[in-house]
């Protein structure tokens, strides 16, 4: 740590703090996540999901995860930095007086959903999506998704965990408690965001898990047996009944939104997530059909890079064990050189070879600016 100089803490959850941080010799802002938990070994650190998840995703729209360091019992992951959240950037709007231009809210909503498809094509969902995990950086007009804390494989089987992401941005079926979700999640979330940016408050601000049901049902109606039989089945297990509203028209809660949005979060909030778009259908939605000349005007220019680089990862994913991650101890330092041969970069880890125990999950907004 000592190549940092620490400039102020910008986030604090149950997981630990995140700081500002600058590199003395290159100048270089980041940030510096550390964890409140010790870790005896290295090992322990390579199961913790998040750097599991980094480890693979290498994306223009993910946080990218520059350092891990182990020093004193403490793990601390270093990431670029952002200075603002999507959260941050509407609130200044919000306290102005001014809404978030549409062109900006298609730009970022694109690039978040640009992340997704990757994630969830790279065998991830993230289970936490929300504003501010969503960085925005007001120079380069770049969205970052960050905090993997949560994120899961698909491939992996259920059960999951039933309490996962921030009540506000939860799916129905996450409130119903369903243990067998999978991506569609992270489509619900993405729903209320947009909605969200539009809105400059959230969609759904439910004080409790029976109280989000209502909030979602007075807006979406309730859903039918026949529109979402596995939610009234949930629902029927656990001794709830779902409150009886009928749907009101996006249109007439959220204001000067186009109908071509409107249309793509209603889609993204369906009842049954096996009716929600993938990812991969939403960036084909006729609401981006001028993206091209709305992003960042050099958006497009490392694509086929990125096209090889995700085939080199799809093409190494099944070898994602042990024995792919080589430690070289460096002469005269208590310093470990970890060389992920996945992605053909390496990652430098400060090590003191005693500590120890897991990492705490955190859960909620108000603990959070988090990475």
């Amino acid at each position: 740590m000592e190549k940092y100089k620490l400039i102020e803490i910008i986030g604090k959850g149950s997981f630990g703090e995140v700081q500002k941080a600058q590199n003395i010799e290159t100048g270089e802002i980041v940030a510096i996540k550390t964890m409140k938990q010790k870790y005896q070994t290295w090992e322990e650190c390579m199961n913790l999901r998040e750097l599991k998840s980094l480890r693979k995703l290498i994306h223009k729209n993910v946080v990218k995860l520059k350092e891990v360091i182990r020093q004193n019992n403490q793990l601390s992951f270093v990431f670029e930095h952002a200075d603002l959240d999507i959260f941050k950037l509407y609130e200044e709007q919000r306290k102005s007086g001014q809404k978030l231009p549409q062109n900006q809210i298609k730009s970022i909503i694109y690039q978040l959903t640009q992340s997704i498809y990757y994630i969830h094509k790279h065998g991830f969902f993230h289970r936490d999506l929300k504003p501010e995990n969503i960085l925005y950086n007001n120079k380069t007009k770049y969205v970052k998704l960050i905090d993997f804390g949560l994120a899961r494989e698909i491939r992996s089987r259920p059960p999951y965990t039933d309490y996962v992401s921030t009540r506000w941005y939860r799916a129905p079926e996450l409130l119903l408690r369903s243990t067998n979700y999978n991506s569609p999640v992270d489509i619900f979330a993405l729903g209320c965001i947009m909605a969200e940016l539009f809105m400059l408050k959230p969609l759904f601000n439910g004080q409790s898990e029976q109280d989000q049901l209502v909030k979602i049902s007075s807006i979406l109606g309730t859903p039918s047996k026949l529109e979402w039989p596995e939610g009234h089945r949930l629902a029927a297990q656990k001794g709830i009944n779902f409150p009886q509203y009928p749907s009101i028209p996006l249109n007439t809660i959220i204001n000067n939104c186009p109908q071509q949005a409107i249309q793509l979060i209603q889609e993204c909030l369906k009842w049954d997530p096996q009716k929600r778009p993938t990812a991969q259908k939403i960036l084909q939605h006729s609401y981006f059909f001028d993206i091209e000349h709305i992003l960042p005007e050099d958006y497009f220019n490392d694509e086929q890079q990125n096209k090889n680089q995700n085939k080199n990862i799809e093409d190494q994913q099944k070898y994602d064990k042990s024995e792919d991650i080589t430690i070289e101890k460096q002469k005269n330092l208590n310093q470990y050189c970890i060389s992920d041969n996945q992605l053909n970069k390496k990652l430098r880890v400060n090590i003191d070879i005693n500590s120890n125990q897991d990492i705490e999950q955190k859960q909620y907004r108000k603990e959070s600016n988090e990475y």
